[in-house]
């Protein structure tokens, strides 16, 4: 196996995670229809953009070959700040 697939494996799964977190955020925070249409409207700019300057949209490898660490920090960083907004918001729903 290829460690070049395997990095792409793994930067587009990070990204697909963020994506399911921002979805899930957006739900909590506001409804179901806007996330549906943040998220296919992130994808669809995530496929546009040739020169990709968020973590968001780095999800081939030639993008990110240079700074690889600082890359998965960023990623890492919005994972944790997209769970703790989730985790915060989820505790104050009353489901009751």
């Amino acid at each position: 196996m290829d460690s070049y697939v395997t990095w792409i494996f793994l930067c587009l799964s990070l990204n697909l995670y963020i994506h399911a977190l921002l979805w899930l955020a957006i739900k909590l925070f506001f409804s179901v229809e806007a996330a549906h249409i943040m998220t296919v409207a992130l994808f669809y700019a995530g496929v546009r953009i040739v020169q990709p300057y968020a973590p968001l949209y780095y999800s081939m490898y030639e993008h990110i070959s240079p700074q690889v660490m600082v890359v998965f920090l960023l990623e890492a960083a919005a994972i944790a700040i997209l769970v703790m907004l989730i985790l915060w918001r989820a505790k104050k729903i009353d489901y009751f």
